[in-house]
């Protein structure tokens, strides 16, 4: 695929310059609203004043892009705004639904999402409602029926219009028969039934990451697993995307040239096929992203078009933005479209790059060793476009994806072929052996993909850690700058690229290194919006207050990871711990030790195993140079080598107004608002909603 040169950057591509500024004036009305959007077109009238004589026609095409896109934006987020003040207006009301369930929790299989239509006094409509009540036996695509009580009306980034109702029912909703066709619950049904069927056959670590591969469906997968794909940087294979399509796009049109059918009837299979994945991906937002691209390309071939990445990229983010705004904070959209912007401008460079180096010191490279530079470069430069969404949406970049996406692509594509015609034939009868067989087959570069993670897990860290606003501002500035120079290494010659290529490579290197040692000497304190404090220092980490039910592990577990948690995990609770979290605590995240209130510790220990500790107002050490002490009922104070740090189950006022331990230089409150005290930095708010702040340990 071609690279895309900054230098060149004009309005050969007007569509694809419309959508980036429209994007970035709708996402600037979302946040400050009003009429904050026309800031972008203030930005294009400054550029196109500061443009050379020569460039003035640009000036003027980007000036009306601009005011342009800040129109379209400001109209799409009021029809947006409109919409949601008519849902909210529902809120204390009773609606009567009929509908269709459309996917499961991961993490509740009681907590569903039903889509259809639902009659209310006034008036009647289409919902998307979010039900915590349905019973577990219940499928997707299953017709159902009842009245609810909408009790909140969300923005949601993953509902169809951005807009979510949370309701509940006195009764539980009753099945009824379909009304006629439909073509969406007829694929939730179908994707259910078929991911079921396969992980019903062989139930395992590998099968799960077969039920991702193919129905991008994690919910099977130990958070254990998760944690190590995402140390190699493995963990973007489990979401269905680009990658996925372009497979199956090349698959069968490879097919169809063997079968006769011209470019059109071809087209139009693929088309097919497309949606059809899509439906089986459940349409996550990355699977809509790469659908949409793909038709206009598939679109354009069948009239004979020619296909451009950027515009199709800037045409898709359009459509997915203009229906739904909010979708652009998610952060599946943010990965999907930055991934598929570094790879649109830098791979062709990159692949164009390497190829030349092999060619002048080997000779012209064979077939698979174009494949394999190919690939490197596309990996490379999707890991260069999502750095500064991963840096501020997990708080660490890790540099093993670089790597490690070179062995597993291969694996993935076996494990994607494989299972997916394995799915179908064990849901029919007359070929569940042969479907058996192939899951079989599937099964092994599985678990050679979770062997490779796990064998990465054991060399040294290559993450670095982006929990501070200027280390962010880092991982944005580096790979525009690399970016940069990749465009410019197309117009200059080698002995002139050469030096800077070095100097890009040099700068890279020292930047990181930077990053990685400015935690040294230190502790990462993590304050969640629910309340829970992560202490990760470097002989451990230690979690106050953790969250009690799967959907706040699973969070607890992301947290360890983008904090950089390492040695031995030890947990401790202010209050009165039920007894099923303290169980999930065990199973989940299997810490070291438990320290607990000491009347709780006898019935705990007769029912489950564990390393249950008590908790007294004396300080005592549960980690080397990290002390614990319970010096009032529903607080917890530790003390990191002269650094004190409380965390109570009171509010904030209540806090402050208190006769707490004297000289406490950071406070956290229940819902994890925080208080530093003198000469101690102040909690950096993060893009994830945790706040961050260093503790420089000294010796008293």
């Amino acid at each position: 695929m071609a690279s895309f040169p900054l230098g060149s950057l004009n309005m050969k591509r007007p569509l694809f310059a419309f959508a980036v500024l429209f994007l970035l004036a709708l996402a600037v009305t979302q946040r400050w609203g009003g009429f904050s959007g026309f800031s972008i077109a203030g930005g294009a009238l400054l550029v196109s004043v500061c443009l050379p004589k020569e460039k003035q026609r640009l000036g003027r095409q980007l000036l009306l892009c601009g005011a342009l896109a800040a129109v379209a934006a400001l109209g799409a987020y009021s029809t947006f705004r409109l919409g949601l003040e008519k849902w909210q207006r529902l809120e204390g009301e009773q609606l009567v639904f009929t509908g269709w369930l459309e996917e499961i929790s991961p993490y509740d299989g009681a907590r569903v999402t039903l889509r259809g239509r639902a009659a209310w006094k006034g008036g009647e409509g289409a919902v998307c409602l979010d039900f915590p009540g349905m019973p577990e036996e219940s499928a997707p695509g299953q017709w159902v029926t009842g009245t609810f009580l909408v009790t909140q009306v969300r923005e949601d980034g993953a509902a169809p219009g951005g807009i979510s109702i949370r309701v509940q029912a006195e009764e539980e909703p009753q099945p009824v028969p379909p009304p006629g066709f439909h073509p969406l619950a007829s694929l939730a049904a179908l994707r259910w039934r078929l991911s079921q069927t396969l992980w019903e056959a062989h139930p395992g670590e590998d099968t799960a990451v077969v039920l991702a591969l193919v129905f991008s469906r994690r919910d099977k997968l130990p958070a254990g697993r998760l944690a190590e794909l995402d140390y190699a940087g493995l963990r973007h294979l489990l979401v269905v995307s680009g990658f996925h399509l372009s497979l199956l796009t090349g698959w069968l049109d490879s097919l169809c040239r063997r079968l006769g059918l011209g470019p059109r009837a071809g087209g139009l299979c693929c088309l097919l096929g497309v949606w059809f994945l899509a439906g089986m991906a459940g349409f996550s937002t990355s699977v809509l992203r790469a659908g949409i691209m793909t038709s206009l390309y598939l679109l354009g071939r069948m009239v004979y078009l020619r296909s451009d990445g950027l515009t199709a990229l800037g045409i898709s983010g359009l459509i997915l933005g203009a229906a739904t705004p909010p979708v652009l904070f998610t952060a599946g959209w943010q990965l999907t479209f930055a991934a598929t912007l570094g790879l649109l401008m830098g791979s062709g460079t990159l692949s164009s790059l390497m190829e030349s180096r092999l060619a002048s010191r080997f000779g012209q490279p064979g077939q698979g060793s174009r494949w394999a530079v190919e690939a490197l470069a596309a990996s490379v430069g999707a890991q260069l476009g999502v750095f500064p969404v991963v840096a501020a949406r997990f708080g660490r970049v890790t540099l093993w994806g670089l790597v490690t996406a070179l062995p597993a692509i291969p694996l993935a594509t076996g494990i994607i072929l494989l299972g997916g015609i394995g799915a179908v034939c064990l849901s029919v009868p007359a070929l569940d052996l042969f479907g058996g067989l192939l899951l079989d087959l599937a099964r092994f570069p599985a678990r050679l993909l979770l062997l490779l993670a796990k064998g990465v897990r054991r060399l040294p860290d290559l993450a670095c850690p982006a929990l501070f606003p200027w280390q962010l501002a880092l991982c944005l500035a580096l790979p525009a700058g690399l970016f940069l120079c990749l465009g410019c290494l197309s117009r200059l010659s080698r002995r002139q690229g050469r030096p800077l290529f070095w100097a890009a490579l040099a700068l890279t290197v020292l930047t990181f290194g930077g990053m990685r040692l400015s935690l040294h000497g230190g502790a990462v304190v993590s304050i969640g919006k629910e309340g829970g404090v992560v202490i990760a220092a470097q002989t451990g980490t230690l979690v106050l207050d953790a969250g009690e039910t799967a959907w706040e592990r699973r969070l607890l577990s992301e947290r360890l990871l983008r904090c950089g948690a390492q040695g031995p995990l030890v947990m401790a609770s202010s209050r009165a711990a039920p007894a099923n979290g303290i169980l999930g605590w065990q199973g989940d995240l299997s810490p070291d030790a438990i320290y607990l209130s000491g009347e709780e510790i006898p019935l705990l220990k007769n029912q489950y195993p564990g390393n249950f500790l008590p908790l007294g107002e004396e300080s005592q050490e549960v980690l080397p140079g990290v002390r614990l002490s319970r010096p009032l009922p529903g607080c917890l104070q530790v003390e990191l080598k002269g650094r004190k740090l409380l965390k109570s189950t009171a509010a904030y006022d209540i806090i402050r107004e208190s006769a707490l331990p004297e000289e406490t230089d950071l406070w956290i409150s229940r819902t994890g608002e925080s208080f530093s005290g003198p000469g101690m930095p102040k909690p950096a708010r993060m893009p994830t909603g945790d706040q961050n702040v260093m503790i420089r340990t000294v010796r008293p």
